[in-house]
Formats: C-alpha cells, sequence, structure tokens
C-alpha cells in the first residue's frame, strides 16, 4: 500500500445556462477542472467531465464508457471536455489510467491533440502530457464509488 493516496469524489456544480446541478470530479477536494486550469491556464474553454450524459453521439458515450472500465492495460481516459460543445471533437483532456493491486493510478493528464473529426478510436494517440500532474493513486473502491455516482446521475436524467 501506498504511504499517501489520493482521493476521489463529486460534488455538485450549477450549470449557468440551463440552471441545472450536475456532478463535477474532484481530486484531494480541488475541482479537476480548476487543477487543469491551475496547471494550463492557456486552455481558455470551461470544462466538464465526461461521464454525463450530455454527450450526444452514442458512439462518444461508448467509448469513454468502455474506456473509464478498470483494467490492468494501461488506457488513455478522455476524462473532461469543453462545456460549449459537450463532444469529443474539441477540447479533451485525458488521463492514463490503469488498475494494479486495487488501486487505480491516473499516471498522467494531457490535452488529446489527436484532431477534431477523427475516428474517435485513435484519441489518446497525440497527447500533451502535463508534467506537473499526476501519478495520482486511488482506492478502487472510492474510484469506482464515483463513476457509479455518474451513472446514477445519468440514468436519473435519461428517465427525464
Amino acid at each position: 500500500m501506498l504511504d499517501v493516496m489520493n482521493t476521489i469524489s463529486t460534488k455538485t456544480r450549477r450549470n449557468e445556462f440551463t440552471g441545472e446541478d450536475f456532478p463535477i470530479i474532484l481530486i484531494d477536494d480541488k475541482e479537476l477542472d480548476e487543477i487543469i486550469h491551475d496547471c494550463r491556464p492557456d486552455i481558455h474553454v470551461d470544462l466538464v467531465p465526461t461521464l454525463l450524459y450530455w454527450l450526444g453521439k452514442e458512439q462518444e458515450r461508448q467509448l469513454v464508457w468502455n474506456r473509464i472500465e478498470l483494467e490492468a492495460n494501461k488506457k488513455i481516459v478522455p476524462i473532461l471536455m469543453c462545456s460549449e460543445d459537450i463532444d469529443l471533437d474539441c477540447t479533451r483532456i485525458v488521463a492514463q489510467v490503469f488498475l494494479e493491486n486495487n488501486i487505480v493510478i491516473w499516471e498522467k493528464i494531457g490535452q488529446d491533440l489527436t484532431g477534431f473529426g477523427i475516428n474517435y478510436d485513435l484519441i489518446g494517440e497525440t497527447v500533451d502530457w502535463f508534467p506537473s500532474l499526476g501519478p495520482y493513486y486511488f482506492d478502487k473502491k472510492q474510484y469506482l464509488n464515483c463513476i457509479s455516482l455518474f451513472r446514477a446521475f445519468n440514468k436519473y436524467h435519461a428517465e427525464d
């Protein structure tokens, strides 16, 4: 077991355009989008989790949810997207994620530069990794709880 584990959790934020509350990701009690903006202030768009039901294309939703599934193999997972376009064709923040001994590791985080209007399977081929972010180590149960909160949020809103 590591001496220092990170925490991953969610909280709700109000969407200023719709007035709807939605979950966001926190790492060590700090909003993930703020962590990204502190590291890269040149990213001028508001970022929201890709795990939200807001993704309009089924292929995008499937890609995100398939990649978020935990495996020992390292995967590039889209974790944040531009809040204006709400798709994977705009600004994408990705994490290299894998599971080792019941610890979920986000080895590194960066901006995917693969291109726009791409084959979604290519997401993660070209990434500008942020050297000051990662690795992050999360307890598997805590991580899965965070993911399940997004599933519940999406299910609730799909029934509307």
